[in-house]
Order: C-alpha cells, then sequence, then structure tokens
C-alpha cells in the first residue's frame, strides 16, 4: 500500500450484521482535536448497492473503521440515504460518529454524584460506563500507538 492515502485499504466494518464494505466511491473522515466525536462519510457504488442491503442497513447499527489493517474508529451508523442518478446509479450514503457520538447526544444520570475526594478516573469512569467504555487510559502516546499500528 506504501505511503499514498489514496491507496490505503479502507474498510468499513458493520459488526452487528458481520458485513465488510471495501469499494467506496468517496469517503470521508473528520478528526479534530476541538471536535468531540470523529465523523465519517462512506459512499458505495451501484455494483455493490441492492434492496437487500439498503433494507440491512439501520442507523445505530456498530461499525469498525480499518485503515491497512489498523482499527481507526469504532462507532456507530448515524444516518443512511439512498440516492440516484442517470451516470452512477444508485449510491448508499452511510454516515456515522465514533463511540464518543452517544456521549455527546446523550447526558450524565441527573441522580450521579461526585466527592472532593474522588479522582478524574473515578469521574470518567461514572459518566462513561453506562456508554459502554470500559478501558480508560490518560497516556496519548498509547492512542495514537493503537491507532496507527505500533502497539
Amino acid at each position: 500500500m506504501g505511503d499514498r492515502p489514496e491507496s490505503a485499504g479502507i474498510v468499513l466494518e458493520n459488526l452487528d450484521l458481520g458485513i465488510q464494505f471495501d469499494t467506496w466511491t468517496s469517503y470521508r473522515f473528520s478528526d479534530h482535536f476541538l471536535t468531540p466525536a470523529d465523523g465519517w462519510s462512506m459512499t458505495l457504488g451501484d455494483e455493490s448497492v441492492g434492496d437487500q442491503l439498503i433494507a440491512k442497513l439501520q442507523p445505530g447499527q456498530t461499525v469498525r473503521l480499518t485503515i491497512n489493517g489498523h482499527v481507526t474508529s469504532t462507532g456507530y451508523i448515524d444516518a443512511v440515504s439512498v440516492s440516484t442518478d442517470r451516470s452512477s446509479g444508485t449510491n448508499v450514503t452511510i454516515e456515522g460518529r465514533d463511540k464518543m457520538g452517544a456521549v455527546v447526544d446523550g447526558s450524565i444520570d441527573p441522580l450521579t454524584r461526585f466527592t472532593a475526594k474522588q479522582t478524574i478516573f473515578d469521574v470518567a469512569s461514572a459518566v462513561l460506563t453506562p456508554f459502554n467504555f470500559s478501558t480508560f487510559a490518560v497516556d496519548n502516546d498509547v492512542n495514537v500507538g493503537v491507532i496507527t499500528g505500533q502497539l
């Protein structure tokens, strides 16, 4: 694959359906420090689209995005839209965000209480565990190592 981004092996796996998509007419991945959830959009072209697939893809399904075999993001489908035109046929655009999207859309249980003796780890655990987060790390170098496949 080399260092050319356009030749990267980009795969979106729908974990709920057990299917993978690796051929795109277009894709976008937005990762910004000040944005709390990484968003993405991927469009499948006519040759890989059918009524059965369209009926199966639903918002809320769990997906994993990998680039060259390295997990880049895990999250949920937010929207599925279908478009058609004479030149490209039927296209399906799948949009979603990483797991933090659910946290951004949600809210903390109003009965949750914090004390002065709790650590930031305790607070993060109390807030994020209801959103299916179970592992917490504070080392960004480890995070970058996992995303880039170095760890």
